[in-house]
């Protein structure tokens, strides 16, 4: 995994463990809601777990601490 760096990763979470699990539970939710487009209607292009990873460093920093206390 080249992209995106681990270091940009590992500052949005806590631990590789952390980002492991985050980045599995974002990609499984993806392909059971069989979500193919963004939110502004272009296609996705890569695999699930590609695509968790990317949502993970750019775009959703703080939605992912929240998930972890309203699952406990």
């Amino acid at each position: 995994m080249n992209q995106p760096p681990l270091d940009l990763l590992l500052q949005k979470v806590s631990n590789k463990y952390s980002l492991v699990v985050k980045t599995a539970k974002m990609a499984r939710r993806s392909t059971e809601e069989e979500i193919t487009q963004d939110e502004n209607g272009q296609p996705l292009k890569g695999k699930p777990v590609t695509l968790a990873l990317y949502d993970i460093a750019y775009n959703t920093p703080d939605l992912l601490e929240d998930e972890d206390h309203n699952e406990e």
